[in-house]
């Protein structure tokens, strides 16, 4: 089972994907999945049931299995550069105070991880109260992504408090290419 893992993993690996999609939402970079199966196929492989107390080879591999287990448990090192919009951070829209019920408006280019296909996918929003548009733009050694921001609150002129709204750009061909946050306080 863990040969079947390890080959999936280190495919995907391979191809540049982003995630494995092994634990559904959560995101683990497919090296990192690879490695852990890796680990676990050598472990399985030094161990063979033995009817005597366990010898310092067989705890020696107990302890760099359970090391990697902990590890993948907690997502420590594990996710690729692109869960967090690729090799760049998150970046962030401060839309600041907002009027409850009110609209506001902001742009932010933002970094993108490069891709041959060039055509990006409708973004994806967080929340219904959010409008993007985005447009490639081309030029210099890094490739970016100009994103038009609408805010509009009229729906929920009840509301009143801090929002965090997600947005993930993906090219066509399904693969990430960023990641960014808009952010403000609803008064």
């Amino acid at each position: 089972m863990f040969t079947v893992f390890f080959v999936v993993a280190s495919a995907k690996a391979a191809a540049g994907e982003a995630t494995c999609a092994c634990f559904g939402a959560a995101r683990i970079a497919p090296a990192a999945m690879a490695a852990f199966d890796g680990l676990a196929l050598v472990a399985l492989a030094a161990l063979k049931p033995r009817p005597r107390p366990a010898s310092p080879r067989f705890l020696a591999a107990a302890a760099v299995f359970s090391l990697s287990a902990a590890v993948l448990a907690t997502g420590v090192g594990l996710t690729s550069p692109s869960t967090a919009g690729g090799p760049h951070p998150p970046a962030e829209l401060h839309l600041g105070v907002v009027k409850a019920g009110g609209t506001a408006q902001g742009v932010l280019r933002v970094p993108v991880v490069q891709n041959q296909s060039g055509r990006l996918a409708p973004p994806s929003v967080s929340c219904a109260c959010l409008a993007v548009t985005q447009q490639v733009q081309e030029g210099g050694e890094e490739q970016t992504v100009l994103l038009s921001i609408c805010l509009d609150l009229c729906s929920k002129p009840e509301f009143r408090g801090s929002l965090r709204i997600e947005v993930e750009g993906s090219w066509a061909d399904g693969k990430q290419a960023y990641n960014c946050f808009v952010l403000c306080e609803v008064q």
